[in-house]
């Protein structure tokens, strides 16, 4: 099979496998384990030793070595001989899309982003990282397999923590209540949780229920491991007593402003004035469909999406690289293009792709390159009068992309 096929794969759970768009199947459980574990590990080198523990445990067979060298001979058969690169006495991947890797990218910039107080690009990161979380990684449940699920298990409960408290440091209290209410019943003795729900009750006006958790918590506790809360719990169930101030939300800082060169996704419904004027609430159910399918892919992606449902039919998305703005065009065209529509006719979308400088102030973004779209008028223009383009620096060998000018793409 080709090498110059672009490979996304997905790891987080049950294993997803897809060449140029296209499902691909890995058969056998061995192998679905190591491109796995691999993509777990993307572009570091795993181990045959640990390869070998993680199939056979600590006791794995005479051929186990060449047991493994058979299985990843398989890999390369049903996925090109590029992707699977040999180094050293291990292997790593070469070239792939994986979700973990975009997992971890965007958990760093959300965590980096709140410990320099930008609380909102905190919470877009996070949610950013989470969305791409669906389960835990397919992998044995031997020791080795077990150990490396129980990593990303405890990986993603601290995510999950850390977006609530980007969330309630934003003013977002009420929001975030209910998931607060299932991360509780999920993890029942993860006391940062309850800690969390209580200050969250208490910024949404209801202290009565605020205290009513940390009784909830405390006989959990106290059925289950003989404890009290810890001294945090306690802590914070004296401060919502006292209605201390220190609870409430913190004046927004105004942060400097950053200069960095970003990419933009805009997106437009095309003919959406007739679709309206034919059947005013199919068109209105298939826009909040469009909506959520935008929403779901560019956060996926790692981007954030600045123009929200509510605003109209067109969408206004940043990612940091060109390479995730393109990936996020081409698999939103797809999931438009699939997506079975009430509609007379399916729905159509336009979009456009601009690189360049914009200044980042207070969570939001300014300059020129924000309103270059006006200006290349990518609607009308850019859309009649595209020819292909590969920019040298995105990472994928086979976008199906084209361009009216250097700096802008459109996709059809």
């Amino acid at each position: 099979m080709s090498t110059l096929l672009s490979v996304e794969l997905g790891v987080l759970g049950p294993l997803q496998v897809r060449q140029d768009g296209t499902p691909v199947a890995i058969p056998g459980a061995k192998p679905r384990a190591i491109l796995t574990m691999l993509g777990l590990n993307d572009a570091s080198v795993v181990p045959a030793d640990a390869l070998i523990k993680l199939l056979w445990g600590d006791d794995p067979p005479r051929t186990a070595a060449k047991a493994l060298q058979t299985h990843i001979s398989a890999l390369r058969r049903a996925l090109g001989d590029g992707l699977v690169v040999t180094e050293g006495a291990g292997w790593r991947l070469d070239g792939a899309d994986v979700d973990a890797t975009r997992y971890k990218s965007a958990a760093k910039a959300g965590r980096d982003a709140a410990t320099i107080g930008d609380t909102s690009q905190a919470a877009v990161r996070l949610e950013a990282a989470l969305a791409l979380w669906r389960g835990v990684p397919e992998l044995p449940d031997g020791q080795r397999g077990v150990s490396e699920k129980t990593r990303w298990i405890e990986s993603h409960a601290a995510l999950v923590e850390d977006r609530a408290d980007a969330l309630l440091a934003t003013g977002r209290a009420a929001e975030v209540i209910g998931d607060l209410e299932a991360a509780v019943a999920e993890a029942p003795l993860r006391e940062r949780r309850w800690g969390q729900l209580m200050l969250a009750l208490y910024r949404a006006g209801r202290q009565g229920e605020a205290l009513a958790a940390y009784q909830r918590v405390r006989s959990l506790l106290a059925d289950e491991l003989g404890v009290d809360p810890g001294p945090e719990l306690r802590r914070l169930e004296t401060a919502i007593v006292a209605q201390d101030s220190s609870l409430d939300v913190a004046v927004t800082q105004h942060l400097p402003s950053v200069t960095r060169a970003v990419t933009f996704l805009l997106t437009d419904i095309e003919g959406s004035t007739a679709a309206w004027e034919a059947d005013a609430d199919a068109m209105a159910k298939a826009l909040a469909r469009h909506d959520e399918l935008v929403e779901q892919v560019v956060t996926s992606r790692g981007g954030r999406l600045v123009k929200t449902r509510g605003e109209g039919d067109a969408t206004f998305s940043v990612f940091e690289r060109p390479s995730a703005g393109a990936a996020a065009a081409i698999e939103l065209q797809d999931a438009i293009t699939h997506e079975p529509w009430a509609l007379r006719d399916p729905i159509r979308i336009r979009m456009a792709l601009h690189t360049g400088e914009v200044e980042l102030r207070d969570g939001d973004y300014f300059g020129r390159a924000v309103n270059g779209w006006r200006a290349c008028d990518p609607w009308r223009r850019v859309v009649r009068s595209c020819v292909p383009v590969r920019p040298p620096s995105w990472s994928s060998t086979r976008w199906p992309t084209t361009s009216c000018s250097t700096t802008w793409a459109c996709v059809n």
